[in-house]
């Protein structure tokens, strides 16, 4: 997997291409966007592509070298990838926590162990890198003990720290991390998902978009729901809302497909549609709540009040296909 292998971000590959072929590798970046647009998939690819021994070009990698062959067969010695609830002994409580069943944290523990593995001593050609995902869910001494380290960060270690809250995190953390934002993916970008499934690589083109266990189709299904809300909400359609919210409650997975479905689709028409920014940011805003009040359970009346509130958004005739 090279850079240039990721679809949909091309800012953000290019940020990370150009500090390789610069020779100007920092010692820690956050990626920062909504869920499933790539982070971890890019982090992965970055990390390989600044241990290739001999790479072509910037930012790709040979797929011959020890370190590559090492990233293929998941045993490159200098790579780390730490979650919250790794310090969790419960394997079932281990799993609740990264799927998002159970509240996690990364404490003080787990930071101190990565932070010591990032003291040893490193291969002369090789990079360590430290790979923390859902970082904003470190506790607040876990963060404080991990600024320490950013302030006099070891030598030819690289930390990649990947979030969806970036609000979340210490802006002494933030301060001292490159930036780098990801957004949500285009219809384009997942039609070119979809072809590449189409030819037989359907497990490598959801994992293309940093989410392997999800099939693409899904997300075009998600795109599908939320442009039929969308077109609801436009026409005023308040009861056609109300029966989509009595079926969309009682399936979680269904609410889930419909706010990510609208991310995308509110997100797309921000960036095609700049003379109606302050519609589509309202509409982003109102998206969020839902998402919010979703994490909360507070589920009953999200779709109802999310959907009057996109009425009333579009009532101007904002929205079209």
């Amino acid at each position: 997997m090279n850079l240039s292998d990721i679809i949909g971000q091309a800012h953000a590959v290019g940020l990370l291409t150009r500090a390789i072929a610069a020779g100007k590798i920092g010692h820690s970046y956050l990626l920062n966007g909504p869920s499933g647009t790539g982070k971890m998939t890019t982090a992965l690819a970055f990390a390989r592509a600044i241990n290739c021994a001999n790479p072509l070009i910037p930012g790709s990698t040979c797929g011959e070298c020890g370190p590559c062959r090492a990233f293929a067969s998941n045993s490159f010695p200098d790579l780390r990838v730490v979650e919250p609830g790794d310090d969790e002994e419960d394997a079932t409580k281990r799993r609740e926590i990264r799927e998002g069943k159970r509240d996690g944290s990364f404490h003080k523990e787990t930071v101190g162990e990565a932070i010591k593995r990032s003291t040893l001593t490193a291969s002369p050609s090789h990079f360590k890198v430290f790979i923390l995902e859902n970082v904003h869910l470190m506790t607040s001494e876990a963060a404080n003990h991990f600024l320490k380290m950013l302030e006099e960060p070891p030598p030819r270690t690289v930390w990649l720290l990947l979030t969806s809250e970036p609000g979340r995190l210490l802006s002494t953390i933030r301060s001292r991390c490159q930036d780098i934002r990801f957004n949500l993916l285009s219809r384009a970008s997942v039609e070119t998902l979809l072809r590449r499934a189409g030819t037989g690589g359907e497990k490598e083109a959801a994992f293309m978009m940093g989410q392997v266990d999800r099939d693409p189709k899904e997300l075009m299904e998600s795109i599908g729901m939320a442009e039929g809300f969308l077109g609801m909400a436009s026409k005023f359609d308040l009861a056609g809302i109300c029966a989509w919210s009595r079926d969309l409650s009682k399936d979680s997975d269904d609410l889930t497909a419909l706010l990510d479905g609208l991310e995308r689709v509110c997100g797309e028409k921000l960036r095609s549609e700049p003379g109606k920014a302050d519609t589509w940011i309202s509409a982003l805003d109102a998206v969020a709540r839902g998402r919010l009040r979703h994490r909360r359970h507070a589920d009953k009346t999200l779709v109802d009040s999310m959907g009057a509130e996109l009425s009333l958004l579009f009532r101007e005739g904002a929205y079209a296909r």
